[in-house]
């Protein structure tokens, strides 16, 4: 009698070791599971913010493209009488003038500035414009009126202008790092945008070809 019981016990027990490595076999396997899913969609979600970074900034590029592309030759209001500027560059900003929207269903030409704003660690790209009158005040400037920032967050945003310079002896298109040609546009502006988004590089650059420059 005591013997069968034995056998009974170690029956019991037996089976119950068997379920236990059943168990911790199906525990491994739900782990290995679950963290391939996590790691799928850490995955995804790192695609879906790089999508995102690459449309925000493909925006831009094409706004930027149509403003610039469609500057106008005509003087800037705030001007050197001797030394009037239809288009003005440097590395980190330009000025020209440009039909821009006013509003919601309103066009204007207006003087338009792109620069660059300190923002902490990091520059946002900002757009300002002025109306092409002079304010109520007979030696005041023209009224600045500032638009939404365009973009945060950059490194930085560098200008470059392709001309042919006025001077005589000048023949040949160069690209250069500033623009005040007296009346003319630059042919071309190369816009580089450099910025980080979830801790990747994003970078912007366009060939901005000036519809009415010489």
């Amino acid at each position: 009698m005591s013997s069968s019981h034995s056998n009974g016990d170690a029956g019991e027990a037996g089976f119950t070791l068997v379920e236990m490595l059943v168990t911790l076999a199906l525990i491994a396997l739900l782990a290995t599971v679950m963290i391939g899913a996590i790691v799928q969609m850490r995955s995804m979600s790192a695609i879906s913010q790089r999508n995102d970074a690459n449309t925000e900034f493909e925006a831009l590029g094409n706004y930027l493209d149509k403003l610039i592309a469609n500057a106008k030759p005509l003087p800037l209001i705030e001007n050197n009488q001797e030394h009037l500027l239809v288009f003005e560059g440097a590395p980190d900003h330009i000025r020209f003038v440009a039909v821009i929207r006013i509003g919601s269903d309103q066009l204007g030409l207006r003087d338009v500035e792109l620069a660059m704003r300190k923002n902490g660690n990091t520059f946002d790209l900002v757009q300002s414009s002025s109306p092409r009158r002079l304010s109520s005040s007979s030696n005041g400037p023209a009224t600045l009126v500032l638009s939404p920032t365009l973009v945060t967050g950059l490194q930085s945003v560098t200008f470059e202008y392709l001309g042919v310079p006025s001077a005589p002896d000048a023949t040949q298109s160069n690209w250069q790092t500033s623009w005040n040609e007296p009346g003319r546009l630059p042919r071309a502006v190369r816009l580089t945008v450099k910025a980080e988004r979830n801790r990747q590089p994003v970078n912007l650059e366009r060939l901005i070809n000036l519809e009415l420059a010489e």
